[in-house]
């Protein structure tokens, strides 16, 4: 009897955690109407009084929105002005909100002395620029071509930057990355020579974990003579790993045992050991049959081994044919376009790769009476792919969630998704229609009776999808009680362990927090 009714709690606990509800809170519930032609364009940050948001008006103007944490009420408005340099005004490249300090990142293009530089400046609370700005970055002639590049560092309390001189064919061009406090105060400042030595390659991915060690994935262009006999075109791809201790840089090829790599990424884990994932595809062929992984320990050098069978992922029977799905194969030539979006990790150790189909065209019609060429920008995102390894190294599962989001000349602003990892849980935020929830819901992954969504016109409801560390999968509306509001994904932030995010119903925008359990 014990038995039997030891089996009954453990069934209601799991149809319980299968059943796992997410809420949102939108704190007194309080919108903002926005002016015509006015949009957010992103979060600054956060901390436990509030957090900021940047807006950009008619007329590009910059302002700083201030939202009370509590509440979600935005408690105050200012313009922010761009300094001047020179004479020459600075133009906005980025900006944080990190230890109650707002940090501005502004760039100035010199064309008489043909500079570029990059300046750091904190901002106030009232949006008033404070002291003079500070050079931390410099491009010169030819130079100037590149650009810079900031992003919070992993615990998303300093600043990460760099930038590299120009090059076709690399011979030994310098790669600056520096880091700076809330203070402003440079904390890191490394210059490196990449061991590429005549070699054509883009750096496709860099990150910098709390060790201070950068992590590069280098994406390497075929040799001329090879690339003219290539129908289709396949790079070779290597981990690059600098070592702060030592000034050393190691290089690590990765490549599939059967078949050729169409695309990498790479996350850190908490050790700042690299999971690798990408694409796999015949020779010469460009449809997908697997994804690849691999697991480098930095420390030692040495890739992880777990079951030789389960290395990578290998599509079956029954996946491979919904890579051509009739929702995917509206421009035929991108039936393959999926963009490998992030590695997240699961509280089990557990790494998993998302990847969404995406496609983008555009076309022109001319005005009769006036001759006018005007341009019309076309942007669908589609399914979904989730791929799980475990922390033995084995791949387990991979998972579609079927969708179709349409749109044109709105930078798909409603379209794609947001994702966060928590527990052993990853959630997936987008916009759908109502119909796909249900068929979501009942576990219907099929596609066929999928229905798609489109915008400027925002049909479609927010929803949230849950993934389990088993690959099972269970979803749900995510604005109950603000049905009409459309969620923005690209306004999904996480700060100090809380999940911001932003929707929007026509010029109403309401800001919220995401509670997962």
């Amino acid at each position: 009897m014990k038995k039997v009714f030891l089996t009954i709690i453990v069934m209601v606990i799991c149809i319980g955690f299968i059943n796992a509800q997410s809420s949102v809170s939108f704190g007194y519930d309080k919108d903002v109407v926005l002016p015509k032609l006015n949009d957010y364009e992103r979060l600054l940050g956060a901390d436990s009084d509030g957090f900021y948001a940047l807006r950009v008006d008619e007329n590009d103007d910059i302002y700083l929105d201030y939202f009370n944490a509590t509440t979600m009420a935005r408690e105050a408005s200012n313009q922010m002005i761009l300094p001047m340099v020179s004479g020459i005004n600075a133009r906005y490249i980025d900006m944080f909100f990190i230890d109650s300090k707002l940090l501005l990142f502004t760039e100035v293009l010199n064309n008489t002395t043909k500079e570029k530089s990059l300046y750091i400046q904190q901002v106030g609370k009232n949006a008033h620029i404070l002291g003079e700005p500070t050079v931390i970055g410099k491009l010169t002639n030819q130079n100037i071509s590149v650009d810079f590049n900031i992003k919070l560092t992993p615990n998303k309390q300093n600043v990460f930057i760099w930038y590299n001189r120009p090059f076709q064919t690399y011979n030994e061009e310098p790669f600056y990355f520096k880091v700076y406090d809330s203070n402003m105060k440079e904390i890191y400042n490394n210059t490196i020579k990449l061991p590429l030595n005549n070699k054509a390659f883009e750096i496709d991915q860099i990150e910098i974990g709390n060790s201070g060690n950068i992590y590069m994935l280098a994406r390497i262009s075929p040799d001329p003579r090879q690339l003219k006999r290539m129908k289709t075109v396949v790079y070779d791809y290597k981990i690059l790993v600098f070592d702060a201790a030592t000034g050393n840089v190691n290089g690590y090829d990765t490549k599939g045992k059967k078949m050729q790599l169409v695309d990498v990424i790479f996350g850190l884990d908490t050790e700042e050991n690299i999971d690798i994932y990408g694409f796999l595809v015949r020779k010469g062929k460009t449809n997908y049959e697997g994804i690849h992984h691999q697991k480098l320990n930095t420390k030692t050098g040495q890739f992880f081994s777990g079951d030789a069978k389960k290395a990578d992922y290998t599509f079956s029977k029954t996946e491979l044919p919904e890579f051509r799905a009739e929702r995917l194969s509206r421009i035929m030539d991108q039936l393959y376009d999926y963009k490998l979006l992030d590695v997240v990790y699961l509280a089990n150790g557990g790494s998993a790769i998302i990847a969404e189909h995406q496609n983008y065209w555009m076309d022109s019609i001319i005005v009769p009476q006036t001759k006018e060429v005007i341009y019309n920008d076309y942007y669908k995102f589609n399914d979904v792919l989730v791929a799980y390894c475990s922390p033995e190294n084995n791949m387990e599962w991979m998972t579609r969630i079927p969708k179709s989001q349409y749109s044109y000349n709105d930078w798909g602003k409603f379209s794609s998704i947001a994702y966060y990892a928590v527990g052993e849980k990853i959630f997936l935020f987008y916009n759908d229609n109502a119909k796909n929830l249900k068929l979501l819901q009942k576990q219907d992954l099929d596609g066929t009776l999928y229905k798609e969504i489109t915008s400027p016109g925002r049909s479609g409801m927010a929803v949230s999808v849950s993934i389990f560390s088993d690959g099972k999968i269970h979803g749900t509306q995510l604005f109950a009680k603000n049905k009409k509001y459309k969620l923005i994904p690209e306004f999904v932030k996480e700060y100090n362990y809380r999940l911001y995010m932003m929707a929007q119903n026509g010029q109403k925008v309401k800001f919220a927090q995401f509670t997962g359990r």
